[in-house]
C-alpha cells in the first residue's frame, strides 16, 4: 500500500524506507568525510589541541562533549545543505528525492534546520522502519520526502536554487 498526496495536480509519491535508508547512509558517508577533514584541519593547525586530545582517556565529560559537538555539527551540517538546496541533501540528490512540506511548498530554511535537528533525536531513525515511512523529523515538521521520479516532478538538482 502506497501513501500519495495529490496537491495542484501533482501526485506526491512518499519515498520508500529503502530510499530513505539510502538517504540517511549516503548523508552519513558525506558528513563523516567532512567532519574528518575539519578535525584534520584544526589538528593540524592547532597541534597543542591535537596532542591532548585522546579517543583512549577515561574521562566521561570528554566524551560527552565530543558526542555533543558531533551531533550539533550533524545537525547543523545537514540542515545548512538541506536549507540552501531547498529539501534536498547530497543523498537526496543521489536517490532523486525531496523534502516537501505536506501542503506540497518547497521547505523553507528554518524548516530544513528543524527537521536537521529533529534526526539528533535519539532513536529517530528507527522511527523511519515503517509503512509508510513516515519519520520523526517529518511528522514533527509536517513535512514528507517525495520520491520525484515516481511523482513525475523535476528531479534537477540545482535548479533554482538561489532564486526566491
Amino acid at each position: 500500500m502506497e501513501i500519495n498526496l495529490t496537491l495542484n495536480e501533482v501526485n506526491y509519491v512518499r519515498a520508500s524506507t529503502w530510499k530513505r535508508l539510502f538517504n540517511y547512509i549516503i548523508d552519513l558517508i558525506f558528513f563523516g568525510i567532512l567532519y574528518s577533514l575539519v578535525l584534520g584541519i584544526i589538528f593540524r593547525c592547532f597541534p597543542d589541541f591535537g596532542a591532548s586530545y585522546s579517543i583512549f582517556e577515561e574521562d566521561r565529560g570528554n566524551v560527552f562533549l565530543l558526542n555533543f559537538f558531533y551531533l550539533l555539527s550533524y545537525a547543523t551540517t545537514m540542515g545548512l545543505v538541506e536549507g540552501i538546496f531547498r529539501g534536498r541533501t547530497i543523498g537526496k540528490w543521489f536517490t532523486k528525492t525531496k523534502a516537501f512540506n505536506l501542503d506540497g511548498s518547497e521547505i523553507s530554511f528554518g524548516k530544513a534546520m528543524s527537521r536537521a535537528f529533529c534526526r539528533i533525536v535519539p532513536f529517530c531513525v528507527f522511527s523511519a522502519f515503517g509503512h509508510p515511512c513516515n519519520p520523526w523529523q517529518d511528522r514533527w515538521t509536517n513535512t514528507m520526502v517525495a520520491d520525484l521520479k515516481a511523482s513525475q516532478l523535476d528531479s534537477t538538482p540545482f535548479k533554482n536554487v538561489f532564486e526566491d
